[in-house]
């Protein structure tokens, strides 16, 4: 289990929340092997406040980060074709940090960056979650940054057909 436990702060996704990840840049190649590489960094607006000066307030964030446009650079039609994703490393961390009057024990951090969701399958998205912690009622962690590296080799995707 995560040191942040199981609630959920923040959620966010790049499909239904555009305005919320900004700054976003990537690179798409493929490499020698013919496994594909794609390389992306942004930030995201998660807005998560501190309760108290005298405790952290723990969650778990979860971004849902888009691929469609790397997709598209790598000559590939987002609707029909993902990355099946075999390797990653993620990374997040604190961007912009606010602190209302006067500061008293505050504090800020991403305490835990979990594994990229989903390996396996072909995805035209990536979710990644962790645990981030604020202190002090009037902190504010404005925005994260995040830096995934993915390889793995393009596949249609397959959908569900709704009854």
């Amino acid at each position: 289990m995560a040191i942040c436990g199981e609630q959920v702060i923040v959620e966010l996704s790049e499909v239904a929340n555009p305005d919320q990840f900004v700054s976003k840049h990537w690179v798409a190649t493929r490499t020698g092997d013919d496994r594909e590489l794609f390389i992306l960094s942004g930030i995201a607006l998660i807005n998560v406040q501190g309760v108290s000066s005298a405790q952290w307030r723990r969650g778990q964030y979860r971004l849902v980060v888009n691929l469609a446009q790397p997709l598209v650079t790598a000559g590939q039609d987002p609707s029909q074709t993902g990355l099946q994703i075999e390797q990653w490393t993620p990374f997040v961390t604190p961007y912009a940090l606010f602190n209302a009057g006067q500061s008293v024990n505050s504090g800020f951090a991403v305490d835990e960056v979990f594994d990229v969701a989903p390996v396996g399958d072909a995805t035209n998205t990536v979710v990644v979650s962790g645990c981030t912690a604020v202190r002090d009622s009037d902190a504010i962690i404005y925005r994260v940054g995040y830096h995934l590296t993915l390889l793995g080799r393009f596949a249609p995707l397959e959908f569900t057909p709704i009854p």
